[in-house]
């Protein structure tokens, strides 16, 4: 007997970054450099060693990740669970799910309650939202009252963070 969770037993498969990568300008990069350089003073003046040395692994991290494009993994969804990547989200862990599509924001979000991270983002491209809809609905329950992205997912994409 085939295994059920196996990726090739994918209802549905797509790829997508590994996180979001954004093209940032020069001018972003000096707005970032304002306000780290803002930061290490205040630090200094109010002797915050812990926040100097947050603000420059921030930057760092920053730096590092804008320098570099993510890598593309791998989601497959199966009848036992949603397979992203390296990870696995099993349907009996996930209360609920709704799909926000307004292009150019297309996205597969997941309410997993007794997780470290309760909320999961999906990127869904150029997958059809109703036929990814009625595949998760035999599964999990639909959250018909959201309908929009988190804000804290609209500041990232607004800030580029």
């Amino acid at each position: 007997m085939a295994d059920e969770n196996s990726p090739r037993n994918s209802l549905i498969s797509w790829k997508i970054y590994a996180y979001p990568h954004y093209d940032r300008g020069a001018w972003w990069y000096v707005a970032a450099g304002v306000l780290g350089g803002a930061l290490l003073v205040a630090a200094f003046i109010t002797h915050n060693f812990l926040l100097a040395v947050i603000t420059v692994m921030a930057g760092i991290a920053l730096v590092v990740q804008g320098t570099s494009k993510p890598p593309l993994i791998d989601v497959h969804v199966t009848p036992l669970g949603i397979h992203r990547g390296g990870h696995f989200i099993s349907f009996p862990s996930i209360s609920c799910f709704w799909i926000v599509y307004d292009p150019p924001i297309k996205s597969l979000y997941l309410n997993i309650p007794r997780s470290m991270f309760p909320m999961v983002h999906i990127p869904i491209d150029d997958q059809d939202p109703v036929e990814l809809r009625n595949i998760l609905k035999q599964y999990a329950a639909e959250d018909l009252e959201r309908e929009h992205e988190p804000i804290s997912d609209s500041l990232s994409r607004i800030f580029k963070i």
